[in-house]
């Protein structure tokens, strides 16, 4: 796949059960739909051999151009490579921004990043340098502030540009949603806010990123826990691992190498211990059984029987990806498998409704009941946005 970065959107994806007549009675059968998005709405960038172009999701080209690159579209507007260098397309296919950089990246808050000289910068919409080109690296804009790095320092523009944040981290992560970054100081990991107030001092080994109900992982020593965003420790650092809290506000501890469910007090809600497991997602909690993959409610009880040869955890689409004999294929949370186990690689359903997989060495796309919509001809398939 040529997917070089990520953007989060809204999900177009919803649960539903659906009604089917067995006999003479009815039996109601749960089941996940998914809204999938009229073909001709979305643009994805592909790749055949050395050429780079866009389609819809029915695989129709949407323009006559071919690049020697062609980028994700966000705010629509995408980075393409033409003569060596990048500029910006439209979702009409025309050059907004002429190709003079050495490298470009997608859209965010209203600016990109961009490299000349080995050195990287903003420019805005218009092509217009909104930062000059002196940083070692530089990250899109996120919840209105941009991580940069110059002569291995750390820090965070505004939106206007200015260093609201000096470069004096190791390390350090966007920010979240809720406006806090987790960060690498002298003496250890620990979390700032916006204003760059230190919430969280940095004194752990490792810490995480905060998940959505305002916990994040630290380790201290051989020991980990979780603090919250006052730098209150909710979970005592008592345990031999932790995974990160899923946004249905479960995680996972390891005590005595057995692995279990607690919940954003740190209760232990699944006291059976399992062999590994994983934190909640889509309603779920993916765990091993005799070196097979299922998955157990929140009351510890079986779903998805423990057979399957290799899973992922559940989307917010109420889908996931399993293997079964080497292939790969997609089922709900109830356990209907939506795409048979056929596919060499298989992408997680997106957003709009639709997977990347990878058949006989080429790349096609599936829509959200497994239907195919384009045959398997590319080399590489980006991410599909909406046009």
């Amino acid at each position: 796949m040529i997917m070089r970065r990520r953007a989060g959107k809204c999900l177009g994806v919803f649960l539903a059960a659906s009604l089917l007549i067995a006999g003479c009675g009815t039996q109601e059968q749960k089941k996940v739909s998914l809204e999938m998005t009229s073909p001709e709405k979305v643009i994805v960038p592909v790749q055949q051999g050395e050429d780079f172009f866009y389609v819809d999701g029915s695989g129709k080209r949407l323009f006559s151009q071919v690049y020697e690159y062609a980028g994700t579209f966000s705010e629509g507007m995408a980075p393409v490579k033409e003569g060596g260098k990048f500029g910006y397309i439209d979702t009409q296919g025309n050059m907004v921004i002429e190709p003079e950089y050495e490298d470009a990246g997608n859209m965010s808050g209203g600016y990109a990043v961009v490299r000349r000289a080995g050195k990287y910068g903003y420019i805005d919409r218009n092509g217009k340098k909104a930062v000059s080109a002196h940083y070692d690296s530089a990250q899109a804009f996120s919840n209105g502030m941009a991580r940069v790095e110059k002569n291995g320092k750390v820090g965070f523009l505004d939106s206007s540009g200015k260093e609201a944040i000096g470069l004096s981290y190791r390390s350090a992560t966007d920010f979240n949603d809720e406006g806090y970054a987790t960060v690498q100081g002298k003496k250890g990991y620990g979390a700032i806010d916006q204003a760059g107030r230190e919430v969280v001092a940095c004194q752990y080994d490792s810490m995480g990123e905060f998940a959505p109900n305002g916990l994040a992982k630290v380790q201290k020593g051989e020991r980990y826990g979780f603090v919250d965003t006052q730098g209150k420790e909710v979970v005592p650092i008592k345990y031999e691992n932790v995974r990160d809290f899923g946004k249905d506000g479960i995680a996972v501890v390891q005590e005595h190498t057995y692995w279990k469910f607690i919940d954003s007090d740190g209760r232990i809600i699944i006291n059976k211990g399992r062999k590994n497991a994983w934190s909640f997602s889509g309603g779920r909690g993916r765990i091993t059984l005799g070196g097979k993959y299922g998955f157990v409610n929140r009351e510890g009880d079986f779903t998805i029987e423990a057979k399957l040869a290799n899973a992922e955890d559940f989307g917010e689409n109420g889908l996931t990806v399993f293997r079964e004999n080497g292939k790969y294929g997609a089922m709900d949370i109830y356990g209907n498998v939506i795409v048979e186990a056929k596919y060499d690689r298989l992408s997680r359903f997106n957003e709009y409704g639709y997977a990347v997989a990878k058949e006989k060495g080429k790349y096609e796309l599936i829509g959200g009941d497994g239907t195919v919509m384009t045959a398997p001809e590319y080399d590489g398939v980006g991410k599909i946005e909406m046009r």
